[in-house]
């Protein structure tokens, strides 16, 4: 059966998040950098690093090399709503979804072309989504494994 244009939507939106994801992390000091570009501001935390939520502006954990998401993030104010997993806000709580949350409009495609502007895709993010980086991010989570060891 043919998938809806929503679904392939979906599709793209995660493997574009995917992969700006594993580039950012890839690059030495990416997020950071990235973070700076956008005017976002964060502290290191432990390995991940903390600012403040885009809803609530409150504490907000942002972790590195999770899956599904390799960038990820969680509000820790109770009464949040971007604290539930799926919100009613509609907001992934991944690369992508804070960079839309962050957002006046919560544009999706504004926070699309600021990670792929960054990354230096500039008006190709499709080349992001379509790219394969699975082996370059298992071999990331076993050579991190393999140092903390």
């Amino acid at each position: 059966m043919a998938k809806s244009l929503k679904e392939i939507r979906v599709n793209e939106y995660q493997a574009f998040n995917r992969n700006a994801s594993i580039l950012l992390l890839k690059q030495p000091g990416g997020l950071e950098s990235f973070f700076q570009s956008i005017g976002y501001p964060f502290e290191k935390s432990g390995e991940g690093y903390r600012g403040p939520c885009p809803q609530c502006e409150r504490f907000c954990y942002i972790g590195i090399y999770g899956n599904p998401h390799p960038i990820y993030w969680k509000c820790h104010n109770q009464s949040c709503p971007m604290r539930e997993q799926r919100n009613e806000l509609g907001i992934v709580r991944n690369l992508l979804g804070l960079v839309k949350a962050l957002d006046d409009e919560r544009n999706i495609v504004t926070a699309i072309r600021q990670i792929a502007k960054f990354l230096g895709y500039e008006g190709h993010p499709r080349m992001i989504t379509n790219m394969n980086l699975e082996e370059d991010y298992t071999k990331m989570l076993v050579e991190r494994k393999e140092g903390s060891s």
